[in-house]
């Protein structure tokens, strides 16, 4: 029973005095490298964000915000296979201004004119003993059309054990889909929307070489994890996770900076009711 304000979780910082404790850096502050695959193709390996002692500051304050869903439910349909927390705004704004400030240098030329700009993040909690993800969100895939995805690492890990896998699709994209979601005269359709009904399987299990090549994926490299670390790439590159079975628990936190792109083919097809 609630009978007084110590039986509620007082963040610590708390939202007055959380600038005062946590800062994060300005981008003439932040060594970031850029690891290049091929042309237009790569992604950067970055620093702490924050000043002096910041990140350890930071990840006690993450974990102290609740988890808002395991994501193994039966009903849920969200992609991601990781239990999910999200963060009070105040706590976010200052990385994902951080990360739009990077965008607009390296990826816009400067420009800062954007059509619909979204902020968001999201947790990533994996646990080897709870996770039961969907099958059909094994396959990679992007999450926006346009922006930048900044994944800050928690927990330490070997190349062996877990990253995030970066993949070239050879088919055609329509706004967020590949075509075989969309496309019925695609000869993967009819099959995708049979798997987007599949039930949820016990563990996580990595894509094979066959199911990737079947689906039209390349496997381009996987990024590794950098505790205290970002690791950052383009919001509309395939991609997915990579854990191995030594691997049972790790934990991130993604930031995003996001934007509408020029329309293109995103009226051809109806995707009321798709699952995506």
């Amino acid at each position: 029973m609630i009978t007084s304000i110590n039986d509620f979780t007082i963040l610590n910082p708390n939202m007055v005095n959380f600038k005062d404790f946590i800062k994060v850096k300005s981008l003439d502050d932040w060594e970031y490298e850029y690891v290049h695959l091929e042309k237009g193709f790569g992604y950067w390996i970055a620093d702490s964000p924050f000043y002096e002692n910041g990140f350890e500051l930071y990840r006690n304050f993450v974990s102290q915000v609740p988890i808002w869903k395991l994501n193994n439910e039966e009903e849920l349909e969200d992609p991601n296979p990781m239990a999910t927390i999200h963060l009070p705004p105040w706590s976010a704004k200052d990385i994902i201004n951080l990360l739009k400030d990077f965008y607009c240098l390296n990826l816009r030329n400067g420009d800062r004119n954007f059509i619909e700009e979204k902020h968001e993040e999201w947790g990533n909690i994996y646990d080897s003993s709870i996770v039961c993800p969907l099958d059909c969100w094994r396959l990679p895939h992007i999450d926006y059309q346009s922006g930048i995805i900044g994944n800050l690492w928690f927990t330490s890990h070997t190349k062996e054990e877990t990253g995030t896998v970066l993949y070239k699709y050879l088919g055609k994209f329509y706004g967020n889909y590949y075509d075989f979601h969309v496309d019925t005269e695609h000869p993967l359709h009819r099959e995708w929307m049979e798997l987007n009904k599949s039930k949820r399987s016990p563990g996580w299990k990595n894509l094979t070489d066959d199911e990737l090549e079947k689906w039209g994926f390349i496997k381009m490299t996987m990024i590794p994890t950098h505790e205290g670390k970002m690791t950052l790439y383009q919001a509309n590159i395939p991609h997915s996770v990579y854990i191995n079975d030594t691997c049972k628990f790790r934990w991130s936190h993604s930031f995003s900076f996001s934007h509408k792109p020029p329309l293109k083919n995103l009226d051809l097809f109806n995707f009321e009711g798709m699952l995506l």
